[in-house]
């Protein structure tokens, strides 16, 4: 292949591995890349192609505002390379990225300096997120969240996103999901959720409660299999039968008696067979149901 072939197919061929191979047959024998053919290469439609142009082209071919502009690459691995270069000719780059979220709006732009402040290990986080969680894009709220959640400590993580667990995009609410559950949250934030009724809203708040604790997760399970949405039963009802091999064996205590009580009264309402009904009792360490018992509930 000629080299023109060559960085055409580098440019913009549908397998990224092909076209990454086609920039680096493109190099030098030092290893670096004619300022022509590297100053293309930056514009590759492959991100893996852009990160080999940035870390192999000379400082002539970045000048600054070049440098910049792949500081907000969309790939991390261009902006980690980009870094590397901005460090070795202008230093620390978290003033470009504080700069560019000063200025800026573009969603795609903001994004990129969140995560580049984060991958950069920039102090200015989390506060500098902070703002950009109630963004108009939910890209950009999606990376604030995750930000905030990476670098806050619990009770400020949980204050601060839990009102994103209604967010009307899925990936944002799912990002600050992950970063609360695990931790205690207000009841009214459980409240809020109960009350929302929306499949997602009902998914987030059972999972909330399948991580405060043993007993908290085998009562939302059993009262998700015992309530009306079908596909929230389906999931806890795999989750509380998993219980037993995967969970009770790590389980040191005993529910209080209004626990146990309460895990009696939903297994017994739940729509799980009698093997399963008398397996979660013995687990639990409760009375298990007689069999004439187990058969009345079945006929109900």
């Amino acid at each position: 292949m000629t080299a023109e072939e060559l960085t055409a197919r580098a440019m913009g061929d549908p397998d990224p591995v092909v076209a990454l191979w086609c920039a680096r047959r493109l190099a030098l024998p030092g290893g670096g890349l004619e300022p022509d053919v590297g100053g293309r290469l930056l514009e590759s439609a492959r991100a893996g192609v852009r990160a080999f142009a940035a870390g192999h082209v000379g400082s002539e071919v970045l000048p600054r505002p070049v440098l910049h502009g792949l500081l907000l690459d969309r790939s991390g691995a261009v902006r980690s390379v980009a870094r590397w270069r901005w460090n070795l000719q202008y230093g620390n780059p978290g003033p470009v990225y504080l700069s560019v979220l000063a200025a800026t709006s573009r969603p795609r732009q903001v994004a990129a300096a969140l995560q580049g402040l984060d991958d950069d290990h920039d102090g200015a986080l989390p506060a500098t997120a902070v703002p950009f969680l109630a963004d108009p894009s939910p890209a950009v709220r999606r990376v604030a969240a995750l930000e905030v959640g990476r670098h806050t400590v619990d009770d400020d993580a949980v204050r601060i996103l839990a009102p994103l667990l209604l967010d009307l995009s899925a990936k944002v609410a799912g990002t600050a999901l992950r970063h609360v559950r695990g931790k205690q949250l207000p009841s009214a934030v459980l409240a809020g959720l109960d009350a929302a009724g929306t499949d997602r809203s009902r998914r987030s708040a059972l999972t909330i409660r399948q991580h405060l604790g043993t007993w908290d997760r085998v009562l939302a399970d059993l009262a998700a299999v015992a309530g009306p949405d079908l596909a929230l039963a389906d999931t806890a009802r795999a989750d509380v039968l998993a219980w037993p091999q995967h969970g009770a064996a790590t389980t040191y205590t005993l529910p209080d008696p209004a626990q146990a009580e309460q895990i009696a009264g939903l297994r017994a309402a739940s729509a799980l067979t009698q093997a399963q009904r008398r397996k979660i009792a013995f687990t639990v360490g409760i009375p298990a149901p007689s069999p004439r018992a187990d058969r009345a509930v079945s006929r109900v």
